[in-house]
């Protein structure tokens, strides 16, 4: 596994990557792993150790140490204090993005394998609303985007989100807005704008969702 870290400061959120076998060869994983995948397959091992390998990275960018997010009751990141993250796997690939948690309410990475076209119809009527400009060729950014903007949203709002709660509203070639289709929680009513960035990483779909903290009293 290589981790290659990305540009960040504390005005934007810190991006890392991981490339690692999917098929979980490679020997012992270089991270240590939680109980709670003593007994998992190598592939999810190898997901797992990835993604920390890709948080590590990004939070060492951020704060000067290589701290290890550990895996929560609830089986996800546990950020070290101050801290707040995201991390995504797929096919190879692991991505992570690093913030300070007085700077960003929230943040929200997501990598996908772009669908094939049987897929992508498929799944459509499951990822796509009445209202998503994507379209069905649009399926794999839907998705993705959607993803990454629950990410973001979850230490906010808690709760279970659907892909039905979000349409993509407007899309240009890096970037886009995600419109919420029901109110959530206080300030996140239906109708507000969300904006996400996303590339493409040759056959995967990248996207990322950051919130900005709001301003503390002075």
């Amino acid at each position: 596994m290589t981790a290659d870290p990305g540009a960040g400061d504390r005005l934007r959120p810190v991006f890392a990557l991981c490339r690692y076998d999917p098929a979980g060869g490679g020997g012992q994983p270089p991270v240590p792993l939680p109980p709670q995948l003593a007994r998992a397959r190598p592939k999810r091992r190898a997901e797992y150790a990835a993604g920390r390998l890709a948080a590590r990275e990004a939070l060492r960018r951020l704060t000067g140490a290589a701290l290890l997010p550990l895996m929560g009751e609830d089986r996800a990141p546990a950020w070290p204090p101050g801290t707040t993250g995201a991390i995504s796997h797929s096919d190879g690939v692991a991505v992570a993005l690093a913030g300070w948690r007085r700077d960003w309410a929230g943040l929200g990475v997501d990598i996908e394998t772009w669908p094939s076209p049987s897929l992508a119809e498929a799944i459509a009527p499951l990822v796509l609303t009445p209202a998503d400009i994507a379209g069905p060729e649009g399926v794999g950014l839907a998705f993705s985007a959607k993803e990454s903007l629950y990410k973001a949203l979850h230490p906010i709002v808690g709760g279970e989100l659907g892909f039905a709660d979000a349409s993509i509203a407007e899309l240009s070639r890096r970037e886009g807005l995600l419109r919420l289709e029901r109110d959530l929680a206080p300030g996140w009513s239906r109708g507000r704008l969300v904006p996400f960035r996303h590339a493409r990483l040759g056959a995967q779909v990248l996207t990322q969702v950051s919130l900005p903290a709001r301003p503390q009293p002075g």
